[in-house]
């Protein structure tokens, strides 16, 4: 699963769960899943990383301020879905890196660079 399969699949499971208030072994599930997309993926996507630190933070917090990441979590969540299809609903979706680059290692994701941004 990459980064953009995992936005669609947490949205679901988003959706049919509720996300209101993620039991322990959910929290980790979701923190695997996440781990696993940003290994698949490539490259370095803002939302997931940002939700594997949410998900930590989760973790090793008390149980009476968990609602309010579980809240947080919900509103980026709508906020990147709503980004990312616009972004391939428009005219003319484009994905990877520029095609006939002359100079890769201009470019953190071409040979020699390190992974690049999604």
């Amino acid at each position: 699963m990459n980064h953009v399969e995992f936005r669609y699949w947490i949205k679901g499971y988003y959706e049919l769960t509720g996300g209101v208030d993620f039991e322990p072994d959910q929290v980790e599930m979701l923190l695997e899943h996440a781990e696993l997309a940003r290994e698949n993926s490539g490259c370095e996507d803002n939302f997931t990383s940002w939700l594997i630190g949410v998900l930590q933070a989760i973790m090793a917090s008390p149980d009476d301020i968990k609602p309010k990441f579980f809240e947080l979590m919900h509103e980026k969540l709508e906020s990147e879905f709503v980004k990312k299809t616009k972004k391939v609903i428009g005219t003319k979706a484009t994905f990877g890196p520029p095609k006939n680059v002359q100079n890769w290692s201009r470019f953190p994701g071409g040979p020699g660079g390190g992974r690049r941004v999604c």
